[in-house]
């Protein structure tokens, strides 16, 4: 049970994980829904097209102009039914490329790091961290944050709407095999991201809201190590 609650932790946390940025509507060039198999009508299809086209150069361009940014979060976790099960608070950082650390407080303390090639998950209460390649996380969204944003397209459906105060994208895994939700949504007030959701197969949806950030300045990259504490479990996620 404690390791099942480890990974609950993480598949809630590491949610948002920023990607690299340069060159990157480049890679976006040649679309990708011209490859579905899906029979539709000439005017449809360059509709569908277009509006998929300008989602992903809105959200690609507000993505690629983070190259770091650090704040404090608070996370919610809420049932089907709307009931909240759980909510925590921390400080975050993120930096392109692939680099993150994320701190959850009481009552269920726990640290993420990541630094490109491997993701720490550290449990103080059960004294244990868990060790993944992240490489093995293609659908980390904390990606979305820190690197790896090249292959948007090739992995989600992208929706875009917007009202007098935010700017909402929506993304579906287009994996839905693999994918370990089946719906992420970015909330944008200009340029400034204030919310993302999470949406499980359970329908229960993680909610972050984060505040008091700061975009775009000098971060030490040895906030993005993690040595275990002495005395700590290391169990290996291969």
């Amino acid at each position: 049970m404690q390791i099942q609650k480890s990974f609950k932790q993480l598949a809630s946390v590491a949610i948002f994980t920023i990607g690299t940025g340069a060159g990157l509507a480049a890679a976006f060039a040649d679309d990708q829904a011209a490859n579905t198999t899906q029979t539709i009508n000439a005017p449809e299809a360059s509709k569908a097209t277009a509006a998929d086209s300008a989602a992903r150069s809105a959200i690609i361009e507000r993505l690629s102009a983070l190259q770091s940014l650090r704040g404090q979060f608070t996370q919610t976790l809420q049932a089907k039914d709307g009931k909240q099960l759980q909510e925590t608070t921390g400080d975050f950082t993120f930096k392109r490329p692939g680099l993150y650390h994320w701190e959850s407080s009481e009552p269920f303390p726990q640290i993420v790091v990541g630094n490109g090639e491997t993701v720490w998950v550290y449990d103080p209460d059960l004294e244990q961290v868990t060790i993944t390649k992240q490489d093995a996380m293609p659908y980390n969204p904390a990606n979305l944050l820190s690197g790896g944003i090249a292959d948007l397209a090739a992995r989600y459906h992208i929706e875009q709407s917007t009202d007098k105060e935010q700017e909402r994208f929506t993304l579906t895994p287009l994996d839905t095999a693999n994918a370990p939700f089946v719906q992420l949504g970015m909330h944008f007030a200009g340029d400034v991201l204030q919310v993302a959701t999470l949406t499980d197969r359970l329908g229960q949806v993680t909610r972050i809201t984060l505040q008091k950030t700061t975009a775009n300045t000098a971060v030490d990259d040895s906030l993005f190590s993690f040595d275990p504490p002495q005395g700590t479990d290391i169990l290996m996620n291969d």
